[in-house]
């Protein structure tokens, strides 16, 4: 159906009641009404391996972007990138805190992951 996703990874429910999942078989996030009605995508040629999502309260969402070791911060109306924040190892959740800072839980081969702010 409408809602069918390749590869779901990460979800968010911002509170404007939409639903916002990371797809990394299309390397896209997916908005969808409460419905499972798309109402658009983000990020079409600037994810390369999304994983975990969250939306702040300005509507913008965070891209923990796993392979690109990288946090993407995207505009929900317009889908631009508004900052790419690198991280040293695989990020693969994201949070914003109420303060505004972003933290990342990362995956370090080899030793421990770690939970890091980044932003």
């Amino acid at each position: 159906g409408e809602g069918t996703l390749k590869t779901p990874n990460g979800i968010a429910v911002p509170p404007t009641g939409e639903i916002v999942v990371t797809d990394c078989g299309t390397n896209l996030v997916h908005v969808f009404d409460h419905n499972g009605k798309r109402l658009c995508t983000l990020g079409e040629g600037r994810l390369t391996s999304p994983d975990g999502v969250c939306v702040d309260g300005r509507v913008r969402v965070y891209v923990a972007d796993y392979l690109a070791k990288a946090i993407v911060v995207l505009d929900r109306a317009s889908d631009t990138v508004l900052a790419t924040i690198k991280v040293a190892s695989l990020p693969s959740g994201v949070a914003v805190t109420s303060e505004g800072k972003i933290v990342a839980s990362v995956e370090n081969i080899g030793s421990e992951n770690q939970l890091v702010v980044v932003g």
